[in-house]
């Protein structure tokens, strides 16, 4: 029980309960109720309202969130849209991967979950293109640079200067010099190096399917192209100690989509609301008997029926609890209310001489005998 304390349901029971010792019987009450539950870390609960409905959640240990994903379209390449799903990938979050992929039919043929094996393609069709339009060795350092290629992986893909062998013009290019030779002697260098293993279309058989390759090929990867991608945001986070209701799982745009994440290994205490509400009420009402009894005897079971009193006049009653040091009210002031005692002691201190005060004090107790023996004065 000593878990439940430390939550704000300690508070509130206690604007429902009033006082400590109620709401200690209602905690305790509800603790002999309380199912416990276990997410893994990652762990994923997809819908969430349906999770904690007629439910309460108390965190008794680790850390979760809630995740809002709000759909957009917007424009890709093909290799931006894979390194979209590498971030999602790099933080295990394949979840999300898995709404993305719903909501992209078009692109089915794509292995949504290992965007990184695209990576490979893109670098080999770019490095194709600084091989076929003969650019300097910068080009080539950046392109590595690039993709994470160490130089050792330099020598394996390309030897420039065997490349430089194919072309007998050892010219720039088709359009540096507009000479018929020229462009020959281009066009033969491009002959040969088809030949080569690096531009064979099978190159790319290793690491994509065949739907794959056929996709890829027949666009333009430079071409942008239109996909649903979401949004993610983290509206709330619950750590130890955080009691939760479902108005806590409600996001504010209800188009969005809400998940719930689990960070790390998270305990958890499960309250059933029936249970809670039962205890409340029970505690509630017994508490609620308790001040009809107490204010009935005292002031109007000589000449009034109980249950007229409970049904005509006891919401006219306001209970209120003092701690220690508070003061109820002061001297000369203006009170609207009587005061009954139910439990505890009070001092009253005034200033004013010791007849009048004797005089004050039997006019106020004499209003009703019974007050002599619910009232302490201490007179200093």
């Amino acid at each position: 029980m000593n878990f439940l304390i430390k939550t704000k349901l300690k508070e509130i029971l206690k604007e429902n309960l009033i006082t400590d010792f109620n709401v200690s019987v209602s905690l305790f009450n509800i603790s002999k109720n309380i199912e416990y539950q276990i997410l893994k870390k990652n762990e994923i609960i997809h819908n969430i309202i349906e999770y904690v409905e007629n439910k309460y959640y108390v965190v008794l240990q680790g850390k979760f969130s809630i995740l809002s994903l709000e759909e957009k379209l917007q424009d890709f390449k093909f290799e931006e849209f894979f390194k979209y799903l590498t971030e999602f990938k790099t933080k295990n979050q394949d979840y999300i991967i898995s709404y993305i992929q719903k909501i992209n039919e078009n692109y089915s043929v794509f292995d949504f979950f290992n965007p990184e094996k695209y990576k490979e393609y893109f670098f080999i069709k770019k490095l194709r293109s600084l091989i076929i339009n003969k650019k300097n060795g910068f080009y080539f350092t950046a392109l590595f640079k690039e993709f994470n290629k160490t130089e050792e992986e330099y020598t394996h893909y390309i030897d420039l200067k065997e490349i430089e062998k194919l072309d007998p013009s050892n010219s720039r290019g088709p359009i540096e010099q507009n000479n018929t030779i020229i462009n020959i002697s281009y066009i033969r260098y491009l002959k040969q190096l088809e030949k080569l293993e690096f531009f064979k279309a099978e190159i790319f058989s290793s690491f994509l399917n065949e739907a794959e390759i056929e996709f890829l090929e027949k666009s333009n990867f430079d071409e942008k192209f239109l996909f649903r991608v979401y949004k993610v945001n983290t509206p709330k986070s619950f750590t130890s100690y955080d009691f939760i209701e479902q108005i806590d799982f409600v996001l504010e745009d209800s188009k969005n989509i809400g998940l719930c994440v689990c960070n790390e290994e998270a305990h958890l205490a499960v309250i059933k609301k029936d249970i809670y509400q039962e205890h409340i009420l029970s505690e509630k009402s017994r508490v609620k008997m308790k001040n009809i009894q107490y204010i009935y005897d005292l002031l109007f079971g000589k000449f009034l029926n109980k249950q007229i009193f409970e049904k005509k006049y006891f919401d006219h009653f306001k209970y209120e609890e003092l701690n220690k040091g508070e003061i109820l009210f002061k001297e000369n002031q203006n009170l609207e209310y009587i005061y009954l005692i139910v439990e505890g002691n009070l001092d009253l201190f005034v200033k004013k001489n010791i007849l009048s005060v004797n005089d004050d004090l039997m006019n106020f107790i004499n209003l009703h005998e019974e007050f002599q023996s619910n009232i302490i004065l201490n007179i200093n």
